[in-house]
């Protein structure tokens, strides 16, 4: 069943065309100019996920959001609390991470049109589609 769901959210994927942006921009890169910053990749093992969280008023642009390297959902709850105050948010990736369920603050990002989570090999993807019916 789970990679039934897995197929289907894929297939919803390439169909709504919410693929990944092509310019992902790595989060040193953006931090030089951050008002022009659209598609930032963060790496949250190392302090990037701190960084970010302390320069995300600079980050007027940001369209897309791409989280690396993050084995709970719990250290990014905060943060998707606060990304909720950022209307011009658009996408987030979540892929290929080792979230085992739907991170609960991602219910309050109701301007997100994208979300990624493919790859999270230990999801439970019954679970997360329960959730992500709210969004």
């Amino acid at each position: 069943m789970r990679r039934l769901l897995t197929q289907l959210f894929l297939v919803f994927v390439v169909i709504t065309g919410t693929a990944a942006p092509t310019a992902w921009q790595p989060l040193a890169d953006a931090l030089k100019q951050p008002q022009k910053a659209q598609f930032i990749e963060i790496n949250a093992e190392s302090d990037e996920l701190l960084q970010f969280r302390n320069n995300m008023k600079r980050f007027t642009a940001l369209q897309g959001l791409k989280i690396s390297g993050t084995t709970a959902a719990e250290p990014c709850n905060g943060l998707f609390r606060e990304l909720a105050a950022m209307p011009q948010l658009q996408t987030l990736d979540l892929s290929f991470n080792d979230f085992t369920v739907m991170p609960e603050a991602l219910r309050g990002l109701q301007q997100l049109k994208h979300l990624a989570v493919w790859g999270n090999e230990t999801m439970d993807y019954d679970d997360f589609f329960k959730k992500a019916v709210s969004l």
